[in-house]
C-alpha cells in the first residue's frame, strides 16, 4: 500500500523522482509524524499540518512542512491522502539564527542595565545631600 509519497529534493534542471516516504522520518519525529497521520485517517479531519525533519538519501536532514488533506468515502471510511512536503530548512535556519541573536541582545542588555543600576546605586550613595553628618 502507497501511504506517503514525497518528491526527492534535486539540484536544479535535474527532474523531480517521486519516492516511497517510509523510513525517512527523523527518528525523534516519528511518534509526532505518525500520531498526527493516525488521528487524521481515524477522525476523518479533513486536512492537517505538521513540521518534521526528513533523512535524504544522502544523510542529509531537512525540515519539511507537511500539508495533507483526506478524503474520505460516502461511508466515512479514509479513501485517499493528498498533500504537499514543503522543504522548509532555510527557513528553520532563519529562525535559529534569530533565536540566537534575542539570546544574546537579551544578555547584552541585561549587563547594561546592571552596569547602570551599579552607576546609579554608587552615585546616589556618594551624594552630598545623603551624607551623614556626625
Amino acid at each position: 500500500m502507497r501511504r506517503y509519497r514525497i518528491v526527492t529534493l534535486v539540484k536544479d534542471g535535474e527532474r523531480p523522482v517521486l519516492r516511497a516516504n517510509f523510513g525517512r522520518e527523523h527518528r525523534d519525529d516519528l511518534d509526532e509524524v505518525e500520531a498526527a497521520r493516525s488521528k487524521a485517517l481515524r477522525h476523518r479531519r479533513g486536512e492537517y499540518g505538521l513540521e518534521y525533519r526528513f533523512i535524504l538519501p544522502s544523510s542529509e536532514v531537512r525540515w519539511i512542512e507537511a500539508r495533507s488533506f483526506v478524503s474520505c468515502r460516502s461511508d466515512g471510511r479514509s479513501e485517499r491522502l493528498v498533500g504537499v512536503n514543503i522543504d522548509g530548512s532555510e527557513r528553520k535556519l532563519e529562525q535559529e539564527h534569530q533565536r540566537v541573536l534575542h539570546t544574546e541582545l537579551d544578555h547584552r542588555v541585561k549587563n547594561v542595565l546592571a552596569i547602570v543600576s551599579t552607576v546609579a546605586g554608587t552615585r546616589t550613595c556618594n551624594s552630598p545631600r545623603y551624607a551623614v553628618k556626625m
